[in-house]
């Protein structure tokens, strides 16, 4: 066992000079975040400064942690990195709530590829673009309709708009036609 341990490919972690095994998976979670007053959903424009995928717009992300549920981990993200409060949307008819996934993806990360899920989110508060502070991460937010989904031309994250429309659909069926 020790010899089998011994030759696993290893990684620095974050906590210094400790080594463990590279069977780690590292979960991004995205949430869409949608206005259901208004039907319009947030995105967000990454840095300048970030060194992947600077200046394409996204939609936010929080990595999981073990200390906390998925959802919260989330929520508390979002409010740290946005000042918005949200609520994910979670599959109700299981004891053990957690988000309703919309899409899975991956995406290159030193380590190989991180894995990722994304859900929806209603926001809780009413939520204006000067509510965001710029910071590190991402320099502007905005709202987009479903309606200026096909016409939005700004630089983008891969499967932008197919999550754009997947979102849009999932609205409807929860909350009924969002074109009203």
């Amino acid at each position: 066992m020790d010899k089998i341990i011994e030759d696993s490919p290893t990684t620095q972690t974050a906590k210094g000079n400790l080594l463990e095994p590279k069977f780690f998976l590292r979960l991004h979670c995205v949430a869409v975040c949608y206005d259901k007053s208004t039907k319009k959903i947030l995105i967000m424009k990454r840095s300048s400064k970030r060194e992947k995928y600077p200046d394409k717009w996204e939609f936010g992300c929080a990595k999981a942690v073990l200390e906390r549920s998925l959802n919260e981990q989330i929520e508390q993200e979002y409010y740290n990195d946005f000042g918005v409060k949200i609520k994910v949307v979670c599959d109700e008819e299981r004891e053990d709530k957690q988000p309703i996934p919309l899409a899975l993806y991956e995406v290159e990360s030193e380590q190989g590829k991180d894995k990722g899920v994304i859900s929806l989110a209603e926001v809780v508060e009413t939520y204006k673009k000067s509510d965001f502070k710029e910071n590190e991460k991402h320099s502007e937010v905005r709202w987009i309709s479903r309606e200026e989904v096909d016409t939005f031309k700004e630089d983008t994250v891969k499967d932008f708009k197919n999550t754009l429309k997947l979102a849009f659909a999932k609205m409807e069926e929860m909350y009924g036609n969002t074109d009203e």
